[in-house]
Protein backbone atom coordinates (compact mmCIF):
# COMPACT_ATOMS: atom_id res chain seq x y z
CA UNK A 1 0.00 0.00 0.00
CA UNK A 2 2.54 2.35 1.21
CA UNK A 3 4.72 1.54 -2.21
CA UNK A 4 1.81 2.43 -4.62
CA UNK A 5 1.26 5.49 -2.41
CA UNK A 6 4.93 6.75 -3.16
CA UNK A 7 4.38 5.49 -6.79
CA UNK A 8 1.68 8.39 -7.02
CA UNK A 9 3.63 10.64 -5.52
CA UNK A 10 6.13 10.08 -7.54
CA UNK A 11 3.79 11.33 -10.67
CA UNK A 12 3.65 14.40 -8.66
CA UNK A 13 6.71 15.80 -8.11
CA UNK A 14 7.91 15.49 -11.80
CA UNK A 15 6.16 18.60 -12.26
CA UNK A 16 6.73 21.79 -11.06
CA UNK A 17 8.07 25.50 -12.09
CA UNK A 18 6.42 27.94 -14.44
CA UNK A 19 7.37 27.70 -19.08
CA UNK A 20 7.27 25.47 -21.77
CA UNK A 21 3.34 25.30 -21.89
CA UNK A 22 2.00 27.78 -21.20
CA UNK A 23 5.32 29.08 -20.49
CA UNK A 24 6.02 26.60 -17.87
CA UNK A 25 9.68 24.67 -17.31
CA UNK A 26 9.61 21.57 -15.41
CA UNK A 27 12.94 20.66 -15.39
CA UNK A 28 14.60 20.10 -12.17
CA UNK A 29 13.79 19.09 -9.10
CA UNK A 30 10.64 18.40 -7.16
CA UNK A 31 9.52 16.93 -3.85
CA UNK A 32 6.89 15.70 -1.76
CA UNK A 33 5.90 14.00 1.15
CA UNK A 34 3.07 11.42 1.52
CA UNK A 35 2.39 9.57 5.01
CA UNK A 36 6.10 10.06 6.08
CA UNK A 37 7.66 9.52 2.97
CA UNK A 38 10.24 11.70 1.17
CA UNK A 39 9.49 11.74 -2.58
CA UNK A 40 12.13 13.72 -4.90
CA UNK A 41 12.28 13.77 -8.15
CA UNK A 42 14.13 14.74 -11.00
CA UNK A 43 12.11 16.56 -14.30
CA UNK A 44 13.15 17.24 -17.35
CA UNK A 45 10.72 18.96 -20.20
CA UNK A 46 10.96 18.93 -23.39
CA UNK A 47 8.02 21.51 -25.32
CA UNK A 48 5.00 20.09 -23.66
CA UNK A 49 6.67 16.92 -22.77
CA UNK A 50 8.06 15.55 -19.66
CA UNK A 51 10.03 12.63 -18.40
CA UNK A 52 11.93 11.98 -15.09
CA UNK A 53 12.95 9.75 -12.46
CA UNK A 54 11.41 10.05 -8.67
CA UNK A 55 13.02 8.70 -5.32
CA UNK A 56 10.63 7.33 -3.00
CA UNK A 57 12.43 7.15 0.20
CA UNK A 58 11.26 4.99 3.21
CA UNK A 59 10.83 4.90 6.48
CA UNK A 60 13.62 2.19 7.56
CA UNK A 61 15.95 4.07 4.42
CA UNK A 62 14.87 1.74 1.51
CA UNK A 63 14.84 3.76 -1.86
CA UNK A 64 12.35 2.75 -4.23
CA UNK A 65 12.76 4.70 -8.18
CA UNK A 66 10.21 4.95 -10.51
CA UNK A 67 10.61 6.51 -14.26
CA UNK A 68 7.51 8.62 -15.46
CA UNK A 69 7.01 10.23 -18.73
CA UNK A 70 3.49 12.74 -18.90
CA UNK A 71 2.44 15.67 -21.28
CA UNK A 72 1.90 19.50 -20.08
CA UNK A 73 -1.33 21.65 -21.31
CA UNK A 74 -1.39 25.00 -20.29
CA UNK A 75 -2.14 24.62 -16.38
CA UNK A 76 -3.05 20.76 -16.43
CA UNK A 77 -0.47 18.01 -16.20
CA UNK A 78 -0.56 14.14 -16.62
CA UNK A 79 2.26 11.85 -16.02
CA UNK A 80 2.32 8.33 -15.52
CA UNK A 81 4.57 4.95 -14.85
CA UNK A 82 4.77 1.99 -17.14
CA UNK A 83 2.98 -0.16 -14.81
CA UNK A 84 -0.45 1.90 -14.73
CA UNK A 85 -0.38 4.42 -11.93
CA UNK A 86 -1.56 7.96 -12.95
CA UNK A 87 -1.60 11.37 -12.09
CA UNK A 88 -3.47 14.32 -13.13
CA UNK A 89 -3.08 17.95 -12.01
CA UNK A 90 -3.24 21.79 -11.91
CA UNK A 91 -0.86 24.06 -10.90
CA UNK A 92 -1.59 26.47 -8.30
CA UNK A 93 -0.81 30.15 -8.19
CA UNK A 94 2.57 29.45 -6.18
CA UNK A 95 4.09 27.15 -8.44
CA UNK A 96 3.27 24.42 -6.59
CA UNK A 97 1.29 21.20 -8.55
CA UNK A 98 -1.93 19.76 -6.79
CA UNK A 99 -3.55 16.63 -8.18
CA UNK A 100 -4.89 13.27 -7.93
CA UNK A 101 -2.52 10.23 -8.06
CA UNK A 102 -4.44 7.17 -9.25
CA UNK A 103 -3.23 3.65 -8.74
CA UNK A 104 -3.17 1.00 -11.31
CA UNK A 105 -5.63 -1.04 -9.02
CA UNK A 106 -7.97 2.09 -8.94
CA UNK A 107 -7.03 3.65 -5.22
CA UNK A 108 -7.26 7.83 -5.61
CA UNK A 109 -4.60 10.10 -3.34
CA UNK A 110 -4.78 13.84 -3.30
CA UNK A 111 -0.81 14.80 -3.64
CA UNK A 112 0.76 18.18 -3.38
CA UNK A 113 4.53 18.80 -5.15
CA UNK A 114 6.64 21.77 -4.79
CA UNK A 115 9.35 22.87 -6.73
CA UNK A 116 12.89 21.64 -4.38
CA UNK A 117 15.37 24.14 -3.56
CA UNK A 118 18.38 21.59 -2.83
CA UNK A 119 20.25 19.94 -5.38
CA UNK A 120 19.87 16.53 -7.17
CA UNK A 121 17.77 13.86 -5.12
CA UNK A 122 20.93 11.88 -2.84
CA UNK A 123 21.59 8.25 -5.24
CA UNK A 124 21.01 5.31 -3.15
CA UNK A 125 24.19 3.64 -2.22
Amino acid sequence: MIRKIGIVLIFFLFTGQPAGAAGRDLSGNWNSSVWGHTVLAEVKQTGEKISGVAYLYGLLGEVNIYHFNGTLDKDKLTASHYSGHMFAGQFLPDGRLKGILTTKNGRRFSVCISPSTSGSPPLPE
